[in-house]
């Protein structure tokens, strides 16, 4: 109640009316979210993500969530509502509406915990099949909802949060849970589930980033907000409201303030004056403790002082300071069992068992008088015994062994047999038989395309599908290429056509698999262009300024594109009758294009025409000349030799009258005629490729030159592997004959005798008349080969078991002995010796804190003073009343129940601290986020308890008015303390 509580509250006021103005946003956390899987009733996710869609498996999934519109005033008008969703992951598939719709039937939430296919159900989890899981069940599988869509959107985001829109659905079904709470089941999310791979993923409360529901709302004036000031501040204090001034002469005062839409809110201030004031804080404390006064530290080492301040009112204050401190306590927790008996305890918190069998563990005020609490764990776990059978195989194989009657092959590859040793500890066999999977080399998807003229790498691996990885690649065409490199085919270069590649799959154990896969080498589409021409750009004294560019290609593929390089500005759409009327004297560049043809690009082939003014006398002569390509003619025109490696051009002359001479060079060097041609032969001695030359055989009086390709046919190579039972049949024995295409085809059959089996069988009996050895010839029906069976029985004796119990039943104590057929049908005896152990159901009472005595047993604290009604949620050894009453224990140990005494306990009030009306907690409950208001207290010191009285947070010296806490920690009852000045206010907050 100090005096820096008031210009914060009247800007809460300030602002708070500003507010009722306008709309008022509410943003609200889920307070419980869970998600069910189709393809199981009990399972579900009550503490991980949310999950909508549905997977590549074909599973339906949908996601839970529900939040609390209680905070919203019964008379609040819902305008609008939005809901967001944290979008983490989605499937393959994942595009598409996802749909919210309202939930009719109240659901639960456990602890359920594992990955997007969910876990074990935990009551009160809701699953695919029921409500609250084992007690309630859905009318409809997969959840009781409205049929109207309350919010829907196309999603493809990731990584993001995304929002479902507002909609006249949602903002009514809004409205009915704040009208009526009771209404409120939450919503269902469901994704697409006509399709696999449509699964999406969202974070929730308890992981990642927790659903929002945004809730926008206005209110009537009715009825008129009214909020008093009745503060007590030092006597020299005052505060301005408004241009008012209040102090100790003008204490008290109403002011009315009007919102925009007419609302008015009424400020009542009433202030009373203190004077300074004198502290002592005479404590006894646990050895561990401390507190911090204006700065200096006070603990064992720092019992006492004296620290001048503010008090708590902000006026001056004396603080005296006299602690004492308290001793620790020592416990012990300690078993004695065998290895894997699925034995555990926990001990604050803490899961001690066979992995983690020992350690300290410290109870923070747990003792009586409330100091820290020492238990010691010691758990031991007797070693079991254990055998491994193993095997390593192919698919098929046949291989088997049989363990206790129970056969082991590749359909039942694995188990444990699980027998009692002498120790009374379990003796395991555990089988393990691993056949490995045929290798794949996968089907051929596609022929491959390449140029060979500049095309990128192909990586054969694109061409299959379905193999297994790690295969090898080799080239089985008739003439082979020189490309392959690992499973990367390089095509530049290669000769035009079709060449083939195995890729070849091993395994352990297993024969090889190949698959074969064909690659077409393609070259690119070629012309041959003349490369210059001349034309006239008028039409005057009978010239013609019309060019045929067909006419440039003499020879290769005709039908390509045109581009006129130097913007001449002619018109190329009908290439026949180009007009070059009006087009500048000069040079102009053409490029000639042709198609592409598969992988191959287009072959560009430049072209200069020259454009002239025919006005002029022009005289053109031509230098002719046609040969054959290395005949080394030349001629030299103008100063410029012409040759094969300069074949063609224009030499412009100018005569007396100024007038150009032009001369036409064109030599035509005729390449020698080129063909192929094939043969096919057996003989792979052969070579690979001939040319044949044939002098001046050509039509143009060239040479004819023929490039002749073998085409190498195959020769067949079959091995056959062959068994016989009779050792003179074994050997290679190789045929040869002819194939289709008339080669070789070798047949080589590799016959390999089998073996007789000797095969040791080891079996135990009751009867000593069956102990012996016997000897068996028998005639295997898969080979038909003799195999020997060695048959030797052993003797089996009955078990001599003792078993130690114990009993809360005085009538169970005794000795008693039970015959029994043990697994391999002999005589056990089982002697039981049963122990009364009776159960310590004392308690202790300290404070306000009651401890039972007995440790490790299960605890359920009642009230007494309410017909012995369980207390929600006190299940620890300690329990803190709250209130003054009667309360006892239920301890539940070994099967056995006792309820203790009821003891009295008288809890002094707390919450009537001097500044309790200050502190608040919000929101309550909560999923584990809270603020802390505490108004303008200063210098505040918080504490977080357990109900076991274990500290889970502590914070100092903390000022602002306010503070963002986490509760860490399982679900259940905290208490949040605030301390100031040695005077402690308490809260109740539940942990959902």
């Amino acid at each position: 109640m100090n005096m820096y509580r008031i210009p914060t509250l009247i800007s809460f006021l300030i602002i708070f009316t500003t507010i009722l103005s306008a709309q008022t946003v509410t943003v609200l956390p889920s307070i419980k979210d869970n998600s069910m899987f189709s393809e199981s009733g009990s399972e579900s996710l009550g503490a991980g993500k949310l999950f909508t869609g549905q997977t590549c498996q074909g599973n339906n999934r949908r996601a839970l969530i529900e939040f609390d519109l209680s905070g919203i005033p019964v008379d609040a008008v819902v305008t609008s509502v939005t809901l967001n969703l944290g979008a983490e992951n989605s499937g393959n598939n994942g595009d598409g509406v996802i749909e919210v719709f309202g939930v009719t039937k109240e659901w639960g939430e456990g602890f359920s915990s594992g990955s997007g296919n969910g876990g074990p159900a935990v009551a009160p989890d809701a699953t695919w099949t029921d409500a609250m899981f084992g007690t309630e069940f859905w009318d409809t599988p997969g959840g009781d909802f409205d049929s109207a869509v309350l919010s829907s959107r196309f999603t493809n985001e990731n990584d993001q949060v995304i929002t479902f829109p507002t909609s006249s659905n949602f903002v009514a079904r809004a409205q009915a849970w704040v009208n009526d709470p009771a209404d409120n089941h939450g919503i269902i999310i469901i994704g697409v589930e006509t399709a696999t791979c449509t699964a999406y993923r969202f974070g929730a409360r308890d992981i990642g980033t927790a659903p929002e529901l945004v809730v926008t709302w206005e209110t009537s004036c009715d009825p008129p907000i009214e909020w008093v000031i009745d503060e007590t501040v030092c006597e020299d204090d005052d505060f301005t409201l408004n241009g008012i001034v209040y102090d100790q002469s003008n204490p008290s005062g109403t002011q009315v303030f009007t919102a925009a839409n007419g609302c008015d809110s009424t400020i009542i201030i009433s202030l009373s004056f203190i004077q300074n004031s004198t502290a002592l804080i005479e404590e006894t404390l646990c050895p561990g403790d401390q507190i911090t006064i204006n700065g200096t530290l006070y603990d064992i080492n720092n019992p006492s002082g004296i620290e001048e301040l503010l008090n708590f009112n902000g006026c001056d204050s004396i603080v005296t300071i006299d602690l004492s401190f308290f001793p620790d306590a020592v416990g012990e927790e300690t078993y004695a069992g065998c290895a894997n008996d699925g034995y555990s305890v926990v001990v604050n918190g803490t899961l001690y068992d066979e992995s983690q069998p020992s350690g300290v563990e410290i109870f923070l005020g747990a003792s009586v008088n409330g100091c820290d609490s020492m238990v010691n764990i010691d758990l031991f776990f007797q070693a079991i015994s254990q055998e491994n059978i193993t095997h390593s195989g192919c698919e098929g194989n046949g291989f088997s062994v049989v363990v206790d009657g129970i056969t082991y092959n590749e359909m039942n590859p694995s188990g444990s047999v699980f027998l009692v040793s002498s120790n009374g500890c379990d003796s395991i066999i555990n089988i393990d038989l691993f056949f490995a999977p045929t290798p794949n080399p996968g089907m051929p998807a596609m022929m491959g395309e390449v140029c060979n003229e500049n095309d990128p790498i192909l990586d054969l691996n694109s061409l299959l599908s379905g193999a297994d990885a790690g295969g090898v690649w080799t080239e089985t065409s008739p003439n082979p290429s020189t490309g392959l490199s690992g499973n990367l085919f390089d095509g530049t270069g290669q000769n035009p056509a079709t060449y083939f590649f195995r890729y070849t799959v091993s395994a352990v154990n297993c024969p090889d698999e190949f698959t074969q896969v064909m690659v077409n080498v393609q070259t690119p589409l070629t012309a041959t262009v003349t490369t210059s021409a001349v034309i006239c750009n008028n039409n005057d004294g009978g010239n013609s300024s019309m060019f045929d560019f067909n006419s440039l290609i003499t020879g290769g593929f005709a039908d390509g594109v045109w581009f006129d390089e130097d913007a001449s500005g002619v018109d190329l759409t009908n290439l026949s009758n180009v007009d070059f009327a009006g087009v500048a004297e000069r040079s102009f560049t053409f490029t000639y294009a042709t198609s592409v043809i598969g992988n191959c690009p287009e072959e560009r082939y430049p072209v200069t025409i020259l454009v002239e003014d025919c006005t002029c006398p022009s005289v053109t002569t031509n230098e002719n000349y046609t040969g054959c390509e290395g005949d080394n003619f030349a001629v030299t025109v103008n100063g410029v030799e012409y040759n094969q490696a300069n074949p063609t051009g224009t030499e412009m002359m100018i005569d007396q009258f100024g007038c150009d001479s032009i001369i036409i060079i064109e030599l035509i060097f005729n390449a020698p005629a080129m063909s192929e041609a094939t043969f096919s032969t057996c003989d792979l001695s052969t070579p690979a490729t001939t040319t044949e030359v044939i002098a001046n055989g050509a039509i143009n009086g060239c040479d004819s030159i023929i490039t002749i390709t073998t085409v190498y046919l195959p020769n067949d190579e079959t091995a056959i592997a062959a068994t016989s039972c009779d050792p003179d049949d074994a050997g290679v024995m190789t045929e040869t004959f002819t194939n289709q295409f008339g080669c070789d085809s070798i047949v080589t059959t590799t016959t390999t005798t089998l073996p007789v089996i000797n095969t040791d069988e080891f079996l135990t009996s009751c009867d000593p008349n069956d102990v012996g050895v016997t000897t068996l010839t028998l005639t295997s029906f898969n080979t038909g080969c003799d195999s020997i069976v060695t048959i030797t029985v052993t003797l089996m004796e009955g078990d001599n078991i003792n078993v130690s119990a114990a009993s809360c039943d005085p009538d169970d104590a005794g000795v008693m002995t039970e015959t029994f057929t043990n697994q391999f049908g002999c005589d056990s005896t089982v002697t039981t010796v049963t122990e009364f152990i009776p159960l310590d159901n004392s308690v202790t009472v300290s404070d306000a804190m009651v401890v039972a005595t007995i440790f490790g047993a299960t605890y359920q604290w009642i009230d007494c003073d309410n017909n012995d009604a369980p207390i929600m949620g006190e299940t620890d050894r300690f329990f803190t009343a709250l209130v003054s009453g009667n309360y006892a224990v239920e301890i539940m140990q070994d099967g056995c129940t006792i309820t203790s005494e009821c003891v009295m306990v008288t809890v002094v009030n707390t919450e009537e601290a001097w500044f309790a009306d200050q502190i608040d907690v919000l929101p309550n409950p909560t999923s584990g986020a809270i603020w802390l208001t505490f108004g303008e207290l200063e210098n505040v010191n918080v504490r977080i308890m357990e109900v076991t009285g274990k500290v889970v947070l502590e914070r100092t010296n903390l000022g602002g008015g306010s503070a963002d806490l986490f509760l860490e920690g399982p679900a259940g009852l905290y208490f949040v303390g605030v301390e100031v000045d040695g005077e402690w206010g308490w809260m109740k907050v539940v942990k959902n």
